[in-house]
């Protein structure tokens, strides 16, 4: 028997591997979690869970997904599990998106009125355009 792949295969494995990656950072909860181990510390679930505002219950589950789709990796220490992104590359491609991603976020509107936007003041400090300048 041939232990080879067929090109269709591989591609069909390729494209289901690139897909289960794309679900992994589909949920906001665990895009906090990534963002967050951007840093390059290794985290606790608990301070995990802090940073993407959720329950410890659901952090495990969404640790978990990200550690079978190989984003994360655990560290043991003890008593203590500690989570960090698995690799530098992981981290580019995290950084990439974000880089990508901020082209599509919608800027602040505007909402001070146009003759107030040359020159005036706010509490006690000069602000506008001008200000700015200055």
């Amino acid at each position: 028997m041939n232990n080879y792949k067929t090109k269709t295969e591989y591609k069909h494995t390729l494209e289901s591997a690139i897909a289960a990656v794309g679900a992994a950072i589909a949920d906001i909860s665990r895009v906090k979690i990534l963002c967050a181990l951007m840093d390059g510390r290794a985290w606790t679930a608990t301070e995990l869970s802090i940073v993407a505002d959720i329950s410890a219950s659901t952090t495990s589950s969404h640790l978990s997904k990200l550690l079978s789709s190989g984003l994360i990796s655990v560290i043991s220490r003890g008593k203590y599990r500690y989570f960090r992104l698995a690799s530098d590359d992981i981290a580019k491609v995290i950084e990439n998106l974000m880089s990508f991603s901020t082209v599509h976020v919608s800027q602040a509107k505007i909402t001070t009125p146009e003759h107030l936007r040359k020159a005036r003041t706010c509490y006690n400090h000069l602000a506008g355009e001008i200000a700015v300048k200055i």
